[in-house]
This record gives structure tokens, C-alpha cells and sequence, in this order.
């Protein structure tokens, strides 16, 4: 009997260790974009000198705002702001002008442009993404 409830009180006393541990329950919140508000349009003329899967950089969000083009009609918006430094200014910059992944300098965090994935942490979450909805040929970025 004896031996059974050491077992359960060092059970309990683990299971506090682990809930206690700071980097073992971190708070999803602590790693997410801060929001501001986004309302950006982009006339036609402009999205046409954005090649069908190459990305275009414009003023927004928090730093600034990836556009890419995912095909004839559809774009994509993502923030900048790289997720492992959320609080912070680091931006990610593409690969290769105008290509489809970006890193962050500081952190050297790689994400893919054409869903905002992470394909090398330390980021813990994909790039923020904004909606991006084409009217009367104009895409409008809002949250």
C-alpha cells in the first residue's frame, strides 16, 4: 500500500513539474502578429506587374504585407512580421526578389509564400495571413 501511493504522489509531483515548466506550457497568445487594422487596395494595373507565382511587397500590417499571386485571379497576403519575434520589427525578406520563400534575418526563420508555412523554426506558427478578396478588379486586404 505503502509503495502504491509514492507511486501516485510522485506522479502528481511530475505532472506539476511539467505544468509549471515555462517552456512546456507556453501560451499560444505569446506568439502571435499583433493585430492592426488592414484595408489596403491594389488596382489592377498594379497586380498585373505580379507574375503568377512571384510575390510583391506593399505598405500595411504591421512592417508590410506580401502579396502573392497563386494563379490567373487568386492572391494571397501575408504579414511580414516574422512569428518567432512577434512583439518585434523583424520582417522577413524573400529568398530571391519577387520569390516564393522569405527569411528572417534575425532569426533565420524560413516560411513558403505560397501558404505562409514554416519550413525552418525557430518560428513556432505560419506567417499571418490577411484576407484577400478580388473586386471589379481591384484586391481588397483587409482583417
Amino acid at each position: 500500500m505503502y509503495f502504491k501511493k509514492a507511486k501516485i504522489k510522485n506522479f502528481l509531483i511530475l505532472g506539476l513539474l511539467i505544468l509549471s515548466c515555462p517552456n512546456c506550457n507556453k501560451d499560444s497568445t505569446s506568439n502571435r502578429v499583433p493585430y492592426v487594422p488592414v484595408n489596403l487596395i491594389i488596382n489592377a494595373n498594379d497586380l498585373l506587374t505580379i507574375p503568377i507565382g512571384a510575390t510583391k511587397s506593399y505598405p500595411g500590417g504591421n512592417d508590410s504585407i506580401y502579396v502573392y499571386h497563386s494563379d490567373l485571379s487568386s492572391f494571397i497576403a501575408y504579414d511580414r512580421l516574422c512569428t518567432n519575434y512577434p512583439n518585434d520589427t523583424s520582417a522577413v525578406v524573400t529568398d530571391i526578389p519577387g520569390g516564393t520563400t522569405a527569411t528572417c534575418p534575425r532569426c533565420k526563420s524560413r516560411f513558403e509564400l505560397i501558404y505562409g508555412s514554416v519550413l525552418k523554426g525557430p518560428a513556432p506558427t505560419p506567417l499571418k495571413q490577411y484576407q484577400a478578396n478580388m473586386v471589379d478588379g481591384r484586391l481588397y486586404i483587409t482583417n
